[in-house]
């Protein structure tokens, strides 16, 4: 699931405490934290990670999830996306990330197009959200997409 906003929206479920998250974070292809002055803002995984063999060689694609802190800023949430996403595309060495946002969840999805996802296609009654059943945006960016947005160029010049 690709989302973003405040983790309690991101990370609900029924039985929501730490064991369940640590057990799920635990299955993921690639964790990863998300810092500013050695605090924690959210975090971003990638799972899922598949690779289709074609005539031309491997295409591996994974799906991408952000989850941040109230306290993070808008600006901050999306450098730090940035990051992760530039981390994930270099570790896993995919070719595509995609993922589901529950459509209501607006804020996710103005996150994810600013991301420069793009939202191909609407699923009714894929999923939940807070707790109520509701459809979800399916999004995809490939990496060479990605090397042209305003956010991986500032992605680049922060990695060490």
């Amino acid at each position: 699931m690709l989302g973003c906003g405040r983790a309690d929206k991101v990370f609900y479920c029924a039985e929501h405490n730490l064991q369940t998250a640590i057990n799920w974070a635990n299955s993921c292809s690639l964790f990863l934290g998300c810092f500013a002055d050695k605090q924690l803002m959210g975090c971003g995984w990638a799972e899922n990670l598949v690779q289709h063999w074609t005539k031309s060689g491997p295409v591996k694609r994974s799906e991408m999830g952000f989850g941040f802190l109230p306290t993070t800023s808008g600006r901050q949430a999306l450098k730090g996306a940035g990051l992760m996403i530039e981390e994930s595309f270099e570790t896993l060495g995919v070719d595509h990330m995609f993922g589901t946002t529950p459509d209501l969840n607006t804020e996710a999805v103005r996150f994810v197009k600013l991301l420069g996802f793009k939202i191909v296609a609407h699923i009714p009654n894929f999923c939940s959200y807070l707790g109520e059943y509701c459809g979800a945006y399916t999004s995809y960016i490939s990496r060479e997409e990605w090397t042209t947005t305003k956010l991986a160029s500032l992605s680049r010049k922060q990695t060490p």
